[in-house]
């Protein structure tokens, strides 16, 4: 960040009293508005979840509150005691790639190959559904 972008945010948070720098590049739940269609989006996304429907996907013009949508579900799902993680602006290449994302997002053991991956994500899931626990993976930007 250059000094004059920094003076700039420092006049706003000065002239208009504010407490954080205005315009993040950032996405962030807290500062959401939700029309009718964002309401509608997670109410979709929540009922597929609770009822173990599978694949949920939402789409929509760039600029339309889709990340900011995924964050703020991802905060729900997380209170709600789901396990849940969150892959933002995955670009892979390779399937192992995919895999290795995947199984960092839910903290699981590191392993070298696409084999092992899937051993220990399976693993992962038959332990939640053991303990009656919903896994919830959000894919941004897929």
């Amino acid at each position: 960040m250059s000094a004059q972008t920094d003076t700039r945010a420092g006049v706003y948070l000065d002239f208009f009293g504010l407490t954080e720098r205005p315009f993040s590049t950032s996405p962030d739940p807290r500062f959401v508005y939700l029309t009718r269609e964002h309401k509608a989006a997670i109410a979709k996304c929540r009922y597929a979840v609770a009822e173990g429907l599978g694949l949920t996907v939402v789409y929509g013009d760039i600029g339309t509150g889709k990340s900011t949508l995924a964050r703020l579900l991802y905060g729900q799902f997380h209170n709600d005691g789901y396990r849940v993680a969150m892959l933002p602006n995955v670009l892979v290449g390779t399937d192992t790639q995919f895999m290795r994302a995947v199984t960092r997002a839910f903290h699981l053991q590191e392993a070298r190959s696409l084999l092992d991956m899937l051993d220990n994500l399976q693993g992962f899931l038959l332990d939640a559904y053991s303990r009656d626990q919903r896994v919830v993976l959000m894919v941004d930007e897929a």
